[in-house]
C-alpha cells in the first residue's frame, strides 16, 4: 500500500518506514485530519511516519498518539485524497479573469 501523501514515493513493500491507517470516517480523529486536508475516508487508505513529527509518536514510536495530526511533508498549496493533489483555488483571480474576458470594452478615445 502506497502513502497518501501524493508527493510520497514510499510503500509498505519497498520501505521499513512505519506506516499508519487513517482514522475511520467516524472518528473525530478523522475529523480533525480533514480540518487539514481533505481524506476519501476509505479503510485501505495509510499514511507514512514521515508526515508526522516525533511527539506525534507514542514511546514506543510503534503507535500514534491519540491526537497525532499529519503535518511533515504534505504537498505545498493543496491538500490530498489518495494520490489526487486538490489544488485550493484563488476565486478572486479566476473572478478578475472572467470578469476581464468577459467584458472586452475599447477605449473610445483609443488612448494607449
Amino acid at each position: 500500500m502506497k502513502c497518501v501523501v501524493p508527493s510520497c514515493p514510499y510503500d509498505e513493500e519497498s520501505t521499513t518506514l512505519q506506516f499508519f491507517s487513517v482514522p475511520p470516517s467516524c472518528s473525530s480523529s478523522f475529523k480533525k485530519w480533514q480540518a487539514h486536508f481533505f481524506l476519501s475516508g476509505l479503510r485501505y487508505e495509510k499514511i507514512c511516519q514521515l508526515h508526522f513529527v516525533d511527539s506525534d509518536f507514542r514511546k514506543s514510536a510503534k503507535m500514534l498518539n491519540r491526537n497525532a495530526i499529519p503535518s511533515q511533508n504534505l504537498p505545498d498549496g493543496g491538500t490530498f485524497s489518495g494520490s489526487v493533489l486538490i489544488v485550493q483555488p484563488n476565486f478572486q483571480a479566476e473572478v478578475e479573469n472572467d470578469f476581464a474576458a468577459a467584458v472586452k470594452v475599447e477605449d473610445p478615445l483609443d488612448i494607449d
